[in-house]
């Protein structure tokens, strides 16, 4: 297999998978799960029609593709492969065992030491991210996956937009309005803290039930959003709503920075977390296998896994594309 940021050079690179069971399927296109010949390995092969897109489309995802080969962190989705034929782009990920949305749907919520342990592995792949300037700028449950013993694994990031450090962005509505900061949804010029805002979004919903902001209307969402304060629930730890008041600030200028998100004791990494890590890693690597997930699923999925997630796609770029910032 061609290593991380390697071209697939062979003349008919599908033929080293075995194509099993088709997993997911949407307006981007088609994903099946897969076996590569020889080693066995399962994976994930998406299949993204290239029929409708225009050429900048297909240059957008071409350049999106190559920045996800430089991703390696176990809590991102982590890219094998990608090669083009006349009629797709085909990409090649680790296959994961489920998706937080699915967990939402059964259990409607999770404990807090749950949600903490979500904390704990997200707040690493958005510091992996921001450190390398990338602005993930679509963060939602349906693009957070679980893998081998309950690993959080963040996918599909966000949509295509290159930008210098010093650039000011305006950006329409795009994405998923109820995880989105105030600062996009006026269509202000935001930063990475835009994902941070997300993130505490994400965490709210997985412990309450619901977003801190819900309704049917798009109009008075949004006024929600830039207006309301975040009602807490008195069931709440005092870390976990000082995290929270933290990240879900209006002004993203006031938002925790980097030094004291990894150092807040809702998310601070212990002993007993570095040990767990190291444990299941020598677990899987000796083989023992992916064993139980921590979290109760229904099924293996990717990204965009049916119809009922469906609906979150807005843009033919959805399927992989980062937003970078480029010094």
């Amino acid at each position: 297999m061609p290593a991380s940021g390697a071209t697939s050079t062979q003349q008919d690179p599908i033929s080293q998978y075995h194509i099993l069971e088709r997993i997911g399927e949407g307006s981007f296109g088609k994903v099946h799960k897969g076996r590569r010949k020889h080693t066995g390995q399962t994976v994930a092969l998406k299949f993204i029609s290239k029929h409708g897109k225009s050429q900048k489309d297909l240059k957008s995802l071409r350049q999106e593709i190559a920045i996800l080969r430089t991703l390696n962190h176990e809590n991102i989705i982590l890219m094998f492969d990608a090669f083009e034929t006349d009629r797709d782009f085909c990409v090649v990920t680790e296959f994961a065992q489920g998706e937080l949305f699915q967990i939402l749907q059964d259990d409607h919520s999770l404990p807090e030491p749950q949600v903490q342990n979500i904390a704990k592995q997200l707040v690493k792949a958005l510091n992996y991210l921001h450190s390398h300037r990338v602005i993930h700028r679509d963060m939602k449950p349906q693009n957070i996956l679980i893998g081998a013993h309950g690993r959080v694994k963040l996918c599909d990031f966000g949509f295509a937009r290159a930008m210098s450090s010093n650039t000011v962005v305006l950006t329409s509505i795009k994405g998923t309005p109820l995880y989105m900061a105030p600062e996009l949804v006026k269509e202000q010029p935001y930063d990475h803290t835009v994902d941070l805002w997300s993130l505490g979004v994400i965490l709210y919903e997985l412990f309450v039930g619901k977003p801190p902001f819900y309704t049917t209307s798009i109009y008075a969402l949004i006024n929600l959003i830039v207006r309301d304060a975040v009602k807490y629930p008195p069931s709440m730890s005092a870390h976990f709503r000082a995290f929270l008041q933290g990240v879900l600030r209006k002004d993203p200028r006031r938002r925790l920075a980097w030094p004291e998100l990894l150092h807040h004791p809702f998310v601070r990494e212990t002993e007993e977390d570095r040990a767990r890590v190291v444990t299941e890693d020598a677990h899987y690597t000796s083989g023992g296998g992916a064993g139980p997930p921590r979290f109760r699923l229904e099924r293996s999925v990717l990204c965009h896994n049916n119809t009922s997630s469906a609906m979150y796609c807005t843009s033919i770029v959805d399927v992989l594309a980062i937003t970078t910032l480029q010094v």
